[in-house]
């Protein structure tokens, strides 16, 4: 519960940073996103196959300067992963609602500018999902999110962002972003579960650099 108090505050304060801010731009953006999860266990680790999902999202541009930007906002994300052996296939899908907090440097470009940075995001499980399919067959069942041992995953997540992209002076942006996860969303304590993704975007800025 008190990480659920965090996660509102953090996306208060991202909120009221942005509108304070006369100079602020909003866009919105969306694309796919290639996730997958590592998992450590008794000495072995793993890293699942590509998971493919969703990225929608807010953006926020708050120019510091001619040249830097604080970029913020709101994203829902679907994370997870996915393993195929044959015709067994397993899936695991957590929809986050992450806050991305990145710190963006802008270049001139051919009738934009290009821009790339770093920063950190913070999330928070909404809901997930696992599923098997074999021959055919479908078996699916939600994830528990929570503390104790027998949930599933914790449902707080944060990890690092490092961000790059074309912004064209009508406003129309392409980016693409790469988060790694450093928070064990595992519950049993000598187990390891962290997220990695890719996500792709294509977006509108309601207001010109």
């Amino acid at each position: 519960m008190k990480q659920l108090y965090v996660f509102a505050i953090a996306v208060l304060f991202t909120s009221a940073a942005a509108l304070a801010q006369q100079k602020a731009r909003t866009g919105v953006y969306a694309g796919p996103a290639f996730s997958t999860l590592y998992s450590a266990s008794q000495g072995l680790s793993n890293n699942t196959k590509l998971k493919t999902g969703w990225n929608v999202g807010i953006l926020w541009d708050i120019p510091l300067n001619s040249k830097l930007s604080l970029h913020t906002g709101l994203r829902f994300i679907q994370k997870g992963g996915m393993e195929k052996i044959g015709d067994y296939k397993t899936t695991v899908t957590i929809n986050d609602l992450e806050v991305p907090v990145n710190l963006v440097y802008y270049t001139n470009g051919f009738k934009g500018s290009f821009f790339f940075g770093t920063g950190l995001t913070m999330a928070m499980a909404l809901s997930g999902k696992y599923t098997e399919k074999d021959n055919g067959d479908k078996f699916s069942e939600s994830l528990d999110f929570g503390m104790e041992e027998d949930d599933d995953l914790k449902s707080f997540d944060f990890g690092v962002n490092f961000i790059a992209g074309y912004e064209w002076k009508n406003g129309i942006l392409a980016g693409i972003n790469i988060n790694h996860g450093f928070a064990n969303l595992a519950n049993l304590s000598d187990d390891i579960t962290r997220t990695k993704y890719i996500g792709l975007k294509l977006g509108y800025m309601l207001r010109r650099r």
